[in-house]
């Protein structure tokens, strides 16, 4: 639901189920990961309930966020 969500509101650079390494040296793996941004947002079931203030929470990290080189 969360893609569905995200690819209809037009958010940019998304990949499904990316190996994710953090600055420590753990890796995790994204369900959905916008790389150019190096961003990760934690999303539960409770966030679907209201899309529009999640896709406004994305989109407002997605702007603070510098293009990872």
């Amino acid at each position: 639901m969360l893609r569905v969500i995200a690819v209809t509101a037009g958010i940019p650079g998304l990949a499904a189920n990316e190996w994710i390494r953090t600055s420590n040296g753990h890796n995790y793996r994204g369900d959905l990961v916008v790389r150019s941004r190096r961003v990760v947002i934690q999303v539960n079931a409770d966030d679907l309930d209201d899309p529009g203030e999640l896709l406004a929470r994305i989109s407002r990290v997605l702007a603070s966020r510098p293009l990872a080189d």
